[in-house]
């Protein structure tokens, strides 16, 4: 029988990724463009992830801030031996791993923390637990520090929490011998109840958008069963309007910074124009937020709080400035100059400080800092910022990005640093997404669709065939599918012509990035 705290299952183990959005130096922009003064994320730090799975967010940034403490909390215990495993095997002595229940979580146990973290975990814990996660952050967290919480949010998922509460009354954990039968029993039951037509469905299309997600996906991969287990199948599943969090971190001593997701604190480009002239009555920042949720209908939030922050324009771009680097993650003339906002709209980035920035870079000047912006107000540098990141053409590093050479295309490559070996390897077993992590940033670097994935292995095994025959040949034994342009199809049927497509886009778009990351050596 499977051992049940609240929500959680021991018998199970999720697969994860690295969570780029719980990099230090992600967290500290999005404070900082928000106008508060944030931690120093260059200098020795504390760090607390709270339901670290299987530790490969935490390993990558203990790897990469060997002067800074690192704790890692999760209740399964496979996850904690895994992710030990990988400590041990990077020779990390600056992580600690800790297998035990959110409930017996003692503040004193703990030092403060400059970081405290809890990724997709927090709307699937009982509400007792969601009290002991408040109460630890409000006694660990240091002055000044961040607390990123992602959770599901109201309304967008108002029309799925009955649904997996439905199941999950329908496959009563006792009844089961194992989480898994569970819950092939409960997609089961999702598929005829599906098939056989309901109204709800009809009425509620995020709800049936979930349905047919782990009804296709679970098809053919093992990994959306433990997915659902984990998930639909949460006892605690509940998830919350923004108004009910921040009154609940309020309670706890934090105050709201604003979204992890920087481009949703720029209300501009966070909502249709249309309802801009809405929040010139709306002003209270927890109102503002829960609107603007229901214009967008925000299914998750991934949020930002401070104990006690200091909000100060001026030192905030200080910060900026003494810090942040900012480079094309694509070549300089396939950066969009335009930004595509919810609704179909479309804003333009030209003129004034958009001008100034592109004529830099075109100028070949590697990257802009916020020096370079001196001649502009605070408030226009954190606006110009703000939109040229959401374009998601741009990167932000601490570290000088490395030189990509002219002859690229011609080297022999390898992975670095060591993590990333780990990362990529995992990640073409499973055939998978894989997040790789940058000595630059500090932290997550750059993102690699499970193609990708399958592209960079071959690069850095391939001896004299052709990068195209190197990954024909890897593609060939693998059958699971993959986005091929506006098709998806098994990897072993792609042909030729679409493989050589598809790596020469690798080749201009990725490649340059993964060797300005420090990602690949030559």
């Amino acid at each position: 029988m499977a051992e049940y705290v609240g929500f959680y299952v021991q018998d199970i183990e999720l697969y994860s990724q690295v969570v780029p959005v719980q990099t230090p130096l992600k967290m500290c922009l999005s404070m900082a463009l928000a106008g508060y003064v944030p931690p120093a994320f260059e200098k020795p730090f504390t760090y607390c992830n709270i339901g670290c799975g299987d530790g490969k967010t935490i390993n990558a940034l203990a790897f990469l801030n060997k002067e800074s403490l690192f704790y890692g909390i999760d209740f399964n215990p496979t996850h904690i031996a895994k992710a030990k495993k990988t400590a041990e095997a990077l020779g990390l002595t600056n992580v600690n791993f800790i297998q035990a229940s959110i409930a017996d979580m003692l503040p004193e146990d703990f030092p403060e923390f400059d970081f405290i973290t809890i990724n997709g975990v927090y709307s699937l814990l009982e509400e007792p637990l969601k009290q002991r996660v408040l109460q630890f952050v409000s006694s660990r967290l240091k002055e000044g520090g961040i607390f990123y919480v992602e959770y599901m949010a109201l309304p967008g998922r108002v029309a799925i929490a009955p649904l997996w509460k439905l199941i999950q009354m329908l496959t009563p954990p006792e009844k089961f011998a194992s989480s898994k039968e569970r819950a092939k029993r409960g997609i089961y039951l999702l598929r005829l109840l599906a098939k056989r037509g309901m109204f709800y469905l009809q009425a509620n299309p995020p709800a049936a958008r979930a349905v047919q997600f782990y009804l296709l996906q679970t098809k053919n991969d093992e990994y959306y069963i433990d997915h659902f287990i984990n998930y639909a199948l949460a006892s605690g599943f509940r998830p919350m309007f923004f108004y009910e969090m921040n009154a609940d971190l309020t309670k706890s001593g934090l105050k709201f910074i604003g979204s992890v997701d920087f481009s949703l604190n720029d209300l501009e480009i966070s909502v249709p124009p249309t309802q801009i002239p809405t929040f010139f009555e709306i002003t209270e920042p927890e109102m503002v937020e829960t609107v603007k949720d229901f214009i967008r209908n925000t299914m998750d939030r991934r949020d930002l709080f401070s104990k006690n922050p200091k909000f100060n324009l001026d030192e905030a771009i200080k910060y900026l400035k003494e810090r942040i680097k900012i480079f094309p993650s694509v070549p300089l003339s396939e950066v969009r100059r335009v930004l595509n906002i919810i609704g179909g709209y479309r804003i333009p980035l030209k003129g004034g400080i958009y001008d100034k920035i592109f004529k830099l870079l075109e100028e070949g000047k590697p990257y802009i800092t916020i020096e370079d912006l001196k001649d502009f107000s605070p408030k226009q540098i954190i606006k110009a910022v703000t939109r040229i990141l959401a374009t998601e053409d741009f990167t932000i590093s601490y570290k000088d990005p490395f030189e990509c050479p002219p002859n690229y295309e011609e080297l022999k490559y390898f992975i670095a640093p060591k993590i990333n070996e780990i990362l990529l390897e995992e990640a073409f077993e499973n055939f998978t997404s894989c997040v790789l992590v940058s000595p630059i940033t500090l932290g997550a670097g750059t993102n690699l669709i499970n193609l990708e994935v399958a592209i960079l292995k071959s690069l850095v095994e391939k001896g004299e065939e052709t990068l195209v025959d190197k990954v024909s040949e890897t593609l060939s034994k693998i059958e699971k599918p993959v986005q091929v342009f506006e098709s998806k199809k098994n990897a072993n049927t792609l042909k030729k012509e679409e493989i050589e497509q598809i790596v020469s886009a690798f080749i201009k778009r990725k490649l340059p990035l993964l060797i300005k990351l420090g990602i690949l050596k030559y």
